[in-house]
């Protein structure tokens, strides 16, 4: 029965037209190209699908929704850059990077990724959110208060704090 309910619970996600639009909203201004945005809201509900016991429990499932839209988002955006650099046609005199630059990218990004799915386990869901908003996204104190809806000084708190945790766990 609760596995029933759980598939209630991502159904009526997927299906509602807001969460819909709000994640869109958050893919196309990460840079998604409009005739693969639903693809990757896909993407994001197969996530939901996978974490579903946590996100049914999270208080703020926009914010969840959010946070993960921008990491499939940029998964996304790193697998056509990838795709891209290697497809595109080379000008004549132009000299071609080693392969062993194109594998070096790949394995920064598999450790980056590894990162990431280690603070996901080491830290709360608002200070993980927190982190991809100041680190990853490399967004101002003030850009983050709009975003969650806090004061600034309330997030310089909790930067602060975030540093501190940081610290101890890495």
């Amino acid at each position: 029965m609760r596995a029933h309910r759980n598939d209630d619970f991502i159904s009526e996600i997927y299906s509602d037209a807001r969460i819909r639009a709000i994640v869109s909203n958050v893919l196309l201004y990460k840079g998604v190209r409009k005739q693969d945005v639903e693809d990757c809201f896909e993407d994001v509900i197969a996530v939901a699908l996978n974490k579903d016991e946590e996100l049914s429990k999270h208080p703020n499932i926009h914010a969840w929704l959010t946070l993960t839209a921008r990491n499939v988002a940029d998964k996304y955006l790193a697998k056509q850059s990838l795709i891209e650099s290697n497809t595109a046609e080379i000008p004549e005199g132009v000299e071609v990077a080693a392969p062993e630059k194109f594998e070096e990218k790949i394995e920064f990004a598999e450790r980056e990724r590894e990162l990431l799915d280690f603070l996901k386990s080491n830290l709360t869901w608002s200070d993980y959110e927190l982190y991809t908003l100041k680190i990853v996204e490399s967004r101002s104190n003030a850009e983050i208060a709009t975003l969650l809806n806090k004061k600034q000084e309330t997030i310089n708190k909790r930067v602060t704090r975030l540093k501190e945790k940081l610290r101890n766990i890495l």
